[in-house]
């Protein structure tokens, strides 16, 4: 015979919340790779989808702004040349902290 459970609904739901924040919690933990340092994979997102789209589209405005005032052609090369310094720092950051930390 089934017994009736003396389980409030709000008490099965704080079980189920706790178990899912645990399996998530851990999942999450165990599923990553592990970074060289706290902020790594921000960094690489940053660089991958912000950085290095505004490099691409710096230079395409500069060479859209160079057919009417060709001085704009500079700066926009600057650009891009300042966003391809800032995505190379991120991308060997890594790299770069191993060989501070060896000293």
């Amino acid at each position: 015979m089934l017994t009736k459970s003396k389980c409030t609904n709000s008490q099965r739901a704080n079980a189920v919340g706790a178990v899912l924040f645990v399996a998530i919690t851990f999942g999450v933990g165990i599923g990553n790779p592990a970074y060289a340092f706290a902020g790594q994979e921000l960094l690489m997102w940053a660089g991958d989808n912000i950085i290095f789209p505004l490099g691409i589209l710096a230079v395409i405005f500069s060479l859209a702004a160079a057919l009417f005032r060709p001085d704009m052609l500079k700066n926009g090369i600057w650009a891009a040349v300042i966003c391809a310094i800032i995505y190379f720092l991120i991308r060997s950051a890594p790299s770069l902290q191993s060989a501070i930390q060896a000293g």
